[in-house]
Order: structure tokens, then sequence, then C-alpha cells
């Protein structure tokens, strides 16, 4: 890692972390500048800009200014504080493949992984992650489906195939137009 980079690292400190999952909690800059001491908001941006954090607007949030590799985030990031930034970026709807680069993973199931191991997991129903109940684990083998009554069968198979209709008969009427032109051309 040359040193350029590792300058340009977000210095994920305890005030840092604070910030940020304040922001992720719905407070606004100016309530965080107030609670923090600070004379407006444009003084935390400040400090945030001293430990290499930048305001997007388009995020509601602080961002890295710079993407960070792996090998950085493991080295000055704090894991609470990148996960934090990863929930309010997903709370502001933006696809797991920009966050995950935004936050210097490599795609987004690196994320996936990251946080998974911080004790989060992805909730598809809200398009973000929450916190794993206590004892519970995503690694555990999913349970096997129940057994299909052979009835039911029938009818998910017929289900099945009513479902690709549109296709087939696309599919035919495409046969029926080459053999069409088919025989034009033979003419």
């Amino acid at each position: 890692m040359n040193i350029k980079a590792h300058k340009l690292a977000p210095i994920y400190e305890r005030q840092v972390t604070y910030i940020l999952e304040a922001l992720v909690q719905g407070q606004s800059r100016k309530e965080l500048a107030q609670k923090l001491g600070y004379t407006n908001a444009k003084s935390l941006d400040n400090y945030m800009r001293r430990k290499n954090f930048s305001w997007s607007r388009q995020y509601g949030t602080f961002i890295p200014t710079i993407s960070k590799t792996a090998e950085t985030r493991k080295e000055v990031g704090s894991n609470s504080a990148i996960a934090a930034t990863a929930l309010a970026l997903f709370s502001q709807q933006y696809e797991a493949k920009e966050v995950a680069t935004q936050l210097g993973f490599q795609d987004h199931r690196e994320l996936y992984d990251f946080m998974n191991q911080e004790e989060y997991q992805w909730d598809a129903k809200h398009a973000n992650y929450h916190q794993r109940a206590e004892g519970s684990s995503c690694n555990l083998p999913h349970p096997e489906p129940a057994p299909v009554p052979v009835a039911d069968k029938a009818g998910t198979d017929l289900a099945e195939l009513i479902s690709y209709l549109p296709l087939l008969r696309k599919l035919q009427k495409r046969e029926q137009l080459t053999e069409l032109l088919e025989a034009a051309s033979s003419s």
C-alpha cells in the first residue's frame, strides 16, 4: 500500500463512530454539532474532513474521502463505524454494489460477508441489514423443505408450465414466420 493512500484513509475514532451512528439514527448535522459542542454544522464538517470523511448530499451521511481497500480497512477502520455507514447508505436506498464500492469492498458479496461477521443479517423485505438476534447464526444450514404431496406437485408443475406459455407462443410464431420466409425464398 502506498503512503499517500494510507494518509488519506478514513480515521475511525470513537467520536467519528458516534457521529456516523447518530446520522443513521436520524439526527441532523446541526443537532450533532450542538450536542458535541461545535459552533455550527460547518465545524462538524471540518472535524470529519480532518478524519478523511466528506459530506455526501447523495447519501445523506459522511463517506470516506477515498475508496479504501480491504487491507486499509483492517488497519484503520472501526468495524462498527463501517457497518453504521453501510446501514445509512442502505437506508437511503442505494444499491448493494454502490455501497460496497463506496466503503472499499471489492463487491457486494464481500460486504455481505463483512456484515455477517459483524452480526448483521440481510433483510430483503426492507432492503437493509438488521442486528442479528442473540444466539442466531446465518451460517446454519438451511432447513430441508417439507415434502410436497403428490396431488400438489402436479398442480405446481402445471402452474410452472403455464408461466412459460407466453414464451412458447412467441417461439411458435417465430417458427411460423421462419417457415413462411423459407417458402417465399425458395419460390
